[in-house]
């Protein structure tokens, strides 16, 4: 994560940001709505529609900007760890593959040398069961 410059748990100014506010509208977007309590509930189980854009308290406002924008920055970083891991990932499925493919190929000549020399045995061992009875034709002198 250092790589992509994303700041950890452990980061001093990341410390302060997990405790900022979320705006009303982004925890809507996370498929949540207010209840009559004020609790933020899963959509099936809330009475009544989230709350609309303007409906959050004002001072909220500033501490709503930043946020998004680390927020924001956050989500670019995780895009980029994405691509990179993704671009990573490829290059080990062709070599992978080409490796699939090279051993493939050793498999068939493998295979194709092996059934040679199995029939080269096979036509040896077929002429030394003629030979001793070729031998025991012949008339010893």
């Amino acid at each position: 994560m250092e790589h992509f410059e994303v700041p950890t748990e452990s980061y001093p100014i990341s410390e302060l940001k997990f405790k900022q506010r979320i705006g009303c509208e982004v925890v809507a977007s996370f498929g949540y709505m207010q209840n009559d309590e004020g609790e933020w509930v899963p959509k099936g189980n809330a009475p009544h529609p989230p709350l609309q854009e303007g409906q959050h308290n004002q001072g909220e406002d500033d501490e709503q900007g930043s946020s998004s924008t680390t927020l924001d920055n956050v989500i670019n970083r995780i895009e980029q760890l994405q691509t990179f891991v993704g671009t990573r990932f490829d290059a080990f499925e062709t070599r992978f593959d080409a490796l699939e493919t090279r051993f493939g190929n050793m498999d068939m000549v493998i295979t194709t040398r092996f059934d040679a020399l199995q029939s080269r045995v096979g036509n040896i061992e077929e002429q030394l069961q003629h030979l001793p009875s070729a031998s025991g034709n012949n008339p010893q002198t």
